[in-house]
């Protein structure tokens, strides 16, 4: 490492905790966004009481606070690089905020209030679920600040040669790069979503019978697809930061970058609703 990566390091550790912390809030709560819109698109039409708040399904919930907070706490301490732990509990504190103002409501029996044009329902699961949320989150920022501040250990060289970049990714790709991701997070979680429920059936079916295989044969274009989306998002990011080992050339770059955001996203979403076409035909 260079003399002036270390100063970098070294002299601004306050800079790179506070940034860190800023940027593991903010894309906690892009990743969330995009989850909350994709579970929405799928949910929603089947449930017309759909529940904004509380989603109906509280599994689900916690999962969704699970991956935002996860991936916004190891983006915290990527970049703040120390004091992982603590600058990941950081980055999910909105997070636990709104859980508590939530419970403020239910608990202070404001329950007859409309919030958000959500109608709060006063159920004391709902209250133990809320407080498991809060634990869950801060419990995820702490475990994923440290985990990211260890990968920072074996990333940050490569980060550090990429001058004006985060994470490796150059300052310009940013005035495009989130809106393309937005999209296509929501379809991975609308995907998800169907995958969650498939997952959910086969659970509650007995250990082998027809059913079971039906459904894995008639569930499988979808999580083809999911893993579609997967592709689509490493692979993008691998390119924007010049991590990948299957393209060098800026023409390749190019052409993969657009493969994996005109092509791949609309395949899976075919796949996908071929899983639900061969549903309706058994159903």
């Amino acid at each position: 490492m260079s003399t002036q990566t270390q100063e970098t390091v070294v002299d601004r550790p306050i800079k790179r905790l506070i940034f860190g912390a800023i940027i593991g809030i903010l894309f906690s709560a892009y990743v969330y966004a995009a989850i909350d819109r994709g579970v929405y698109l799928y949910f929603a039409p089947k449930d017309s009481l759909w529940n904004n708040i509380f989603w109906d399904d509280w599994l689900l919930r916690i999962i969704a606070i699970i991956i935002s907070s996860g991936l916004g706490s190891i983006t915290a301490g990527l970049i703040a690089r120390h004091k992982g732990k603590i600058i990941g509990v950081i980055s999910v504190l909105p997070s636990v905020l709104v859980w508590l103002f939530i419970l403020y409501f239910l608990l202070n029996d404001e329950l007859g209030l409309t919030i958000f044009k959500v109608n709060i329902i006063p159920e004391s699961t709902s209250k133990l679920l809320i407080l498991l949320s809060v634990l869950v989150n801060i419990l995820v920022g702490y475990f994923g600040g440290g985990y990211g501040e260890k990968l920072s250990s074996n990333l940050h060289s490569n980060y550090d040669n990429r001058k004006y970049s985060l994470l490796g990714i150059k300052w310009y790709n940013f005035l495009w790069y989130p809106i393309v991701m937005y999209f296509i997070l929501i379809e991975g979680f609308y995907i998800t979503s169907y995958a969650y429920e498939i997952i959910k059936i086969l659970f509650s079916l007995p250990e082998f019978s027809l059913s079971l295989i039906l459904i894995n044969f008639l569930s499988m274009p979808a999580f083809i697809g999911l893993f579609l989306i997967y592709l689509s998002v490493v692979g993008l990011y691998q390119i924007l930061s010049d991590s990948s080992e299957y393209v060098s050339t800026m023409k390749g770059k190019v052409i993969l970058s657009c493969l994996l955001i005109v092509v791949v996203p609309p395949v899976a979403f075919g796949l996908t609703y071929l899983s639900f076409y061969l549903e309706s035909l058994f159903n």
